[in-house]
């Protein structure tokens, strides 16, 4: 691969997040699976980033499992609400790390990056139409 579609992130650690098309696809299926009701809408791209975007915590510990698995092969599922609470508890902003996860899909090609996406003060991204805050 001639480009490297990682991004580095810090959370109980430094990790690297890296998205590609399993990754999505796993990651609209799992979300689907978890609403609730008989028939749940179905999560596509556009749903997925909806849900990230209204900060949905489900859609940030799934998406954030699948984008760090490779990097940490012992990294389970269940254990990723833990490790955000333990990062939240040590004072980390959960805006950058939804902004690296939305870095990491710009960087996959999976999710093209919006024209109004702006770097925010902290160095991390951020959508354009969201109020900056300090």
């Amino acid at each position: 691969m001639a480009m490297d579609s990682s991004v580095s992130i810090v959370l109980d650690h430094e990790r690297t997040l890296r998205y590609d098309w399993e990754d999505f696809r796993d990651i609209c299926k799992i979300l689907t699976r978890l609403q609730p009701g008989d028939r749940p809408e179905r999560v596509t791209q556009n749903k997925l980033i909806t849900l990230l975007y209204e900060r949905d915590p489900e859609a940030m510990q799934v998406t954030l499992y699948q984008g760090l698995r490779r990097d940490d092969q012992r990294l389970r599922a269940d254990q990723m609400g833990q490790i955000l609470a333990e990062y939240v508890r040590n004072g980390g902003d959960l805006e950058v790390v939804y902004d690296q996860i939305a870095e990491a899909f710009f960087a996959s090609g999976v999710i093209k990056r919006p024209s109004n996406w702006r770097a925010t003060e902290n160095g991390a991204s951020g959508n354009g139409s969201r109020a900056s805050g300090s």
